[in-house]
Order: structure tokens, then C-alpha cells, then sequence
């Protein structure tokens, strides 16, 4: 697994700086956000979970990274949650994010430590780029693709008569 390209570390630290602004309004939920072959954001999707279990969190963060496999139109993406991160053997309150690009060889992992003051995030240290995981875009597909195809992506054809819709003949 190689290292983290520009737009790999680009992706990643704005992940954190707006995940930490979203945990400062109390919005600890798993979020992801996606962006087509140009750079513009295709969609900010939370992957809210009314459960506090480590597991709940968990599973919306493997639909996040099924979303991502199952839409082509996905260039790059940023996956960000709540987490804990230890250090010096002391663990503290951590916003992780995880930032691909398709095409390249692997994603990374990006870590901002903060504590909750005076019910404000005050972030710890600076962001650190944690290492490479395998992309979402080999993830496997755990939910059905997030759209509809509107009246721009084909044309809709008729039915063609089966055994269960026979044709109707007018004499």
C-alpha cells in the first residue's frame, strides 16, 4: 500500500475540520460524503442510528462504504465518525475519517483527538494521517444504489406481453 496522494490527504483533513464543526453541534453520526470526476460534491448522506452500540455504528459505517461501491458515478469520498483513539496508553475522544479515491491502490485513515469543554469540541493536537485501509470501492455492496433513474437516464420501454400479461387484441 503506497502513500496517501495530494487530493487523498486534501479529502481527508477537510473530512476532519468538518466532522469536528458537525460533533461541536452534537451530530456524532457517521456521515458520507461523495464527490464525481470533477471535484463537486455529489452527496452529504448522515448514516444516523438511533443506537448508541459500538455495533450500530459499525454497520452504518459498512453501508457508507457499500454506497460507495455500488455507485459509478463516484470519483472520490470521505467517510467520517466518532471514535477513540489511544496514545501513550491514554485513550481519548477521537473524529476519524476515512478519504478515496478510485483508482488509487488503497484509502487512508485520518484521526483528530478533541475533548468536550464547557459543551464545546476542543481539538487536541494536530490531525494525523493514521495509514492505509482497503478502499470502499472494494467494499461489497450491501444496499441497493441510492437513486432513481429519472427521465434523463434512458428511456422507458413497454413491457412486452409474457405469459402473465398476455396482448390484448381489439376486434
Amino acid at each position: 500500500m503506497g502513500d496517501a496522494s495530494h487530493l487523498v490527504k486534501r479529502r481527508g483533513f477537510w473530512g476532519l475540520s468538518f466532522a469536528a464543526g458537525c460533533f461541536d453541534e452534537s451530530d456524532h453520526c457517521p456521515t458520507l460524503v461523495t464527490y464525481g470526476p470533477h471535484g463537486k460534491a455529489l452527496d452529504l448522506i448522515t448514516l444516523g442510528t438511533t443506537s448508541r452500540e459500538p455495533a450500530a455504528s459499525k454497520a452504518a459505517i459498512a453501508a457508507g462504504r457499500g454506497w460507495v461501491a455500488a455507485d459509478d458515478g463516484v470519483h472520490s469520498y470521505v467517510l467520517w465518525w466518532d471514535a477513540f483513539l489511544t496514545v501513550n496508553d491514554r485513550r481519548t475522544d477521537a473524529v476519524c475519517c476515512e478519504a478515496g479515491v478510485r483508482g488509487e491502490e488503497s484509502a487512508f485513515v485520518f484521526a483528530q483527538r478533541y475533548v468536550v469543554d464547557d459543551g464545546k469540541l476542543v481539538k487536541l493536537g494536530r490531525p494525523k494521517l493514521l495509514g492505509p485501509v482497503d478502499s470502499a470501492f472494494e467494499a461489497p455492496v450491501m444496499l441497493p444504489p441510492p437513486w432513481k433513474p429519472g427521465k434523463t437516464q434512458g428511456r422507458k420501454k413497454k413491457a412486452k406481453p409474457s405469459p402473465s400479461r398476455p396482448k390484448i387484441r381489439h376486434a
